[in-house]
């Protein structure tokens, strides 16, 4: 399980978005904007880290508790299966 192949993230203007590629072209009726911690936990979960290493990574980079990163986390990983995303 974890994001599809198929998306990427991209900054754009200073925003984070997250974009499907459908044969080879990016598909922008399904993007996503994001903020940049959802951005790291896009990113860390691309280099397929599992939720807790993830969580020790971010509680290394950003001023916040282990309770509150795994709020985020779970979340942001409900966001993602919802837009089908993440299997």
């Amino acid at each position: 399980m974890g994001i599809k192949d198929n998306y990427i993230l991209h900054e754009m203007n200073g925003e984070y978005v997250i974009i499907e590629i459908s044969d080879g072209a990016l598909e922008f009726s399904h993007v996503f904007y994001i903020n940049s911690s959802a951005a790291d936990m896009f990113r860390l979960m691309k280099d397929g880290l599992n939720k807790d290493a993830i969580i020790t990574k971010m509680l290394e980079e950003y001023d916040t508790t282990k309770e509150e990163l795994e709020n985020d986390y779970d979340g942001f990983l409900a966001s993602l299966k919802q837009k089908k995303i993440y299997e």
